[in-house]
């Protein structure tokens, strides 16, 4: 091999390496965001005689605001790190919700039975949904709608006066988007 042929074998693998490593240093394409959604209903149940009534209605939610907007719909992944609810600033006869279902898309993601609350009470009723499946659940709804609504009925009871309270969602979501300079 000619002092010549070596130099350009050699000056060709430079070029591979270069080229390979060139390719391989990509500029990061991702975006992240926190959204802290929290919305709420106020329910009154009028109470027409002894008895059950029931109760129902929808708390609409979105993960579309300023920052997220430009990015909907380069969405990659939606992970909500958690998910809360209350019920709060009740009035009434205590001892009369009887009944908490929250619904997405025909799936109950809780139900709660008997909830004790004091009449004109300052006290909330809180938890938390913790199972993976119907985080998971709601997750994919945030992911393919952006803007969705979940459900809530239940009974209450009452022999007295009507009967308010305040039915309140919290979701802390993580957000991963294509940035938009990535093309």
């Amino acid at each position: 091999m000619t002092k010549s042929a070596l130099h350009l074998s050699k000056n060709i693998l430079i070029l591979i390496i270069l080229v390979t490593s060139i390719s391989s240093c990509k500029k990061v394409n991702e975006v992240f965001m926190h959204v802290s959604i929290k919305e709420s209903n106020n329910i009154v149940v009028s109470q027409k005689s002894n008895g059950l009534t029931v109760y129902f209605g929808n708390i609409n939610y979105s993960i579309e605001n300023k920052e997220t907007q430009p990015y909907l719909d380069k969405l990659q992944k939606v992970t909500l790190n958690s998910f809360t609810y209350k019920i709060k600033h009740f009035s009434g006869n205590s001892n009369n919700l009887k009944t908490l279902d929250l619904i997405l898309n025909g799936d109950v993601l809780a139900r709660n039975k008997n909830i004790t609350l004091n009449r004109n009470s300052n006290t909330s009723f809180s938890l938390e949904i913790t199972d993976k499946n119907v985080l998971k659940l709601i997750e994919n709804d945030l992911f393919s709608n952006q803007f969705s609504s979940i459900e809530y009925s239940g009974i209450v009871t009452s022999n007295q006066n009507n009967i308010q309270f305040e039915i309140e969602i919290n979701m802390d979501i993580s957000i991963t988007a294509t940035d938009l300079e990535y093309q």
